[in-house]
């Protein structure tokens, strides 16, 4: 029988790799294969975990919502064995999701809805943007009281919007149950140019809570942000990479460490849920290939993203770091850095307030611990 690790506490389940859109930075590879995850197998994730806090189970694809009455069945009788999430473009059957499995299982639920803001990066495979269609869909759902997560990606096109997107989700987070967050793309090269365009929206952004702090009005900061200024402050070498903490199965069983390596190197599978997983791998992708430079940096990174490394360095990604990996988390270091330098006594200790809050949250949330979701807007 597979078991994993203690630290393990939830597992990525690719319900299916299809998916009705064709965005440029996705690293799906079967996109247009309507496979499935069969739901006879979910008892055996079950009995995978031996982590001493309830488990949970994020549904990803592809678009997992293709498969909804799959993950309705498996909800409805494993709510009291897994907690949920859902990680979904709202593109497909969203509506019909939100009525009939997150409403009933509402306080077992995170809904984490991907929209970045830009008319032109997230198509459909015949071309048509899904712009005006998600961000309606997430309105129409916020006003019925629900809770939801943003997600945007930032990549070349996307990023050149990011204070946009940070406003709009602003304006959300303050009138509805929703929060929003961002992630710079995970892809193995970026178009000279992307860390100057990070650098000015983040400046730009930066200033937009200044005057927040400042006048005293709501906070709405994204996590990216938070997890950012919290490691600056605290100032210790970082773990930036999170795997470790979780694994990914694949339709047909395949165990990996993260999502975008099940889709790109077999020498990353740990095995099979059917026959033997191990986890020892793990342990070089997590801890191994941290970076030895010693920059200014290492508070926020720690070599950057493994599969950009193995992918520019097949043979010997432990101990090559992307020139893109250094760039980037320098426009982010120093965009922090200038905005802390801004801040008055008043304007600090809002702000550590709400790092301190983020902080818990995060220690329940990682800890797998069961959580108030309405923190999860703050």
């Amino acid at each position: 029988m597979v078991k994993l690790p203690p630290m393990i506490n939830h597992a990525y389940l690719m319900v299916t790799e299809n998916c009705p859109l064709r965005c440029k930075y996705c690293y799906i590879k079967d996109r247009t294969t309507m496979n499935e995850f069969p739901y006879e197998w979910v008892e055996k994730i079950k009995r995978m975990f031996t982590c001493n806090v309830k488990p949970k189970i994020v549904f990803f694809g592809g678009e997992p919502l293709v498969k909804v009455d799959l993950i309705k069945r498996i909800v409805e009788n494993y709510s009291d064995d897994f907690q949920f999430q859902v990680v979904t473009n709202g593109c497909v059957n969203f509506h019909k999701f939100m009525d009939e499995v997150y409403e009933p299982f509402r306080d077992n639920f995170d809904v984490q809805i991907s929209w970045d803001g830009n008319t032109s990066t997230r198509p459909f495979v015949n071309g048509n943007n899904t712009y005006e269609s998600v961000y309606s869909g997430i309105i129409e759902e916020l006003e019925k009281g629900r809770i939801l997560i943003g997600r945007a990606v930032l990549n070349e096109e996307s990023v050149k919007c990011f204070y946009q997107t940070f406003d709009t989700y602003r304006h959300l987070n303050r009138k509805y149950k929703f929060g929003g967050d961002f992630t710079i793309a995970h892809q193995p090269s970026f178009k000279q140019g992307f860390s100057d365009d990070l650098y000015q929206q983040l400046t730009i952004i930066y200033e937009s809570i200044r005057k927040d702090l400042s006048d005293d009005k709501p906070l709405y900061i994204p996590s990216l942000l938070l997890k950012t200024l919290l490691n600056m402050k605290v100032n210790e070498p970082v773990v930036s990479c999170d795997i470790g903490t979780h694994i990914v199965i694949k339709p047909n069983g395949d165990v990996y460490p993260c999502t975008i390596l099940s889709q790109q190197d077999e020498r990353f599978c740990l095995g099979n849920i059917n026959t033997n997983v191990d986890t020892e791998v793990i342990t070089k992708l997590r801890y191994d290939a941290g970076c030895t430079k010693d920059c200014a940096f290492k508070s926020i990174c720690d070599g950057g993203c493994r599969y950009e490394r193995i992918k520019n360095f097949p043979d010997n990604w432990v101990c090559k770091i992307c020139d893109h990996t250094c760039d980037i988390h320098k426009a982010l270091y120093e965009a922090s850095q200038n905005f802390l330098d801004t801040l008055n006594e008043q304007e600090y200790h809002r702000l550590f307030s709400a790092l301190m809050k983020y902080d818990e949250f995060m220690i329940e949330y990682d800890g797998g611990l069961p959580i108030n979701r309405e923190e999860r807007m703050l």
